[in-house]
């Protein structure tokens, strides 16, 4: 299995960040969808995930600690992935993969252009590697990773094995250091959110 081939960047120029489809589940960060809808497709679907069509929506902006969440889940019907939840306690030393895209932006010099004008190429790079656990505090667990995630990261998964543990909520500026929340804090939203006849 490609595990990238399961994570998406959005289509909509107005938000950078990604999201991943898990079984009939799109997740992504609550505050990759707080202000902008993620558009992206799925074999040649198209889906606009905007916070007030998700199943689970919890973003509490300015309170965040082991206790709150950071989540988007949007449940859908017509194509099914099959990447699986990882309900495996995260534990410190865990290796694990980390899955996103980067909206880059690159300066090209024209030197043919009246005025010496430049040129701009912009595209998604696919950022795949390897993260270990470094802490653990309540919903959420802290990686380090090999390379520096951007901001346009968030909502990304990290993988243990081929199943998701977690989604990215954000780092510290300038590190290595990510924050993930965990599949079991948003497995047990999703849990609360599904009518009992429909589980």
């Amino acid at each position: 299995m490609i595990l990238s081939d399961y994570v998406f960047y959005s289509l909509n120029d107005l938000n950078d960040g990604c999201c991943v489809f898990v079984g009939n589940y799109i997740i992504t960060a609550g505050h990759v969808v707080s202000n902008q809808d993620l558009i992206i497709q799925i074999e040649g679907l198209t889906y606009c995930l905007s916070k007030d069509k998700a199943l689970v929506y919890k973003w509490e902006d300015g309170q965040m600690d082991g206790t709150c969440s950071d989540i988007a889940v949007f449940r859908i019907n017509e194509v099914t992935s099959p990447l699986t939840f990882d309900t495996t306690v995260p534990r410190i030393g865990m290796p694990l993969k980390s899955v996103s895209y980067e909206h880059v932006v690159e300066q090209t010099e024209q030197p043919d252009l009246l005025f010496g004008g430049k040129l701009s190429t912009e595209y998604f790079r696919l950022n795949e590697c390897e993260a270990v656990i470094t802490g653990i505090d309540g919903n959420f667990f802290q990686c380090k990773t090999e390379i520096m995630l951007r901001p346009g990261s968030s909502g990304s998964p990290v993988f243990n094995a081929d199943k998701l543990i977690g989604i990215l909520h954000g780092g510290q500026e300038g590190t290595n250091m990510c924050v993930f929340q965990s599949v079991d804090s948003i497995l047990s939203l999703i849990n609360q959110a599904i009518p009992e006849n429909e589980k």
